[in-house]
């Protein structure tokens, strides 16, 4: 899934989403999965491919405010399509 993220100047960032890791030891044990649990719940994570902010743009707090819009969005977009959606540490 991939968003361009505009304003009233144009075009400001792009960011994607993709499938996420199979396997990454500091988010496994950041959540507490042990391989089982990673194996039946690795569905419901969606991995960050790439984010870009302009050079030329100069915002503070511009990429705090984007991730935090997208999540919501992410959320949203998610239900649309009857996809698991979560952020609860407790997966």
């Amino acid at each position: 899934m991939r968003y361009l993220i505009e304003s009233s100047s144009g075009t400001i960032a792009a960011i994607g989403f993709a499938a996420s890791a199979w396997s990454c030891a500091p988010r496994d044990t950041h959540i507490g999965w042990d391989k089982a649990t990673r194996e039946t719940r690795l569905h419901l994570v969606v991995g960050n491919a790439r984010f870009l902010i302009l050079p030329q743009v100069r915002v503070a707090n511009l990429a705090s405010y984007i991730l935090s819009r997208v999540a919501r969005r992410l959320l949203a977009t998610g239900s649309s399509y009857r996809v698991p959606a979560c952020t609860d540490r407790d997966l």
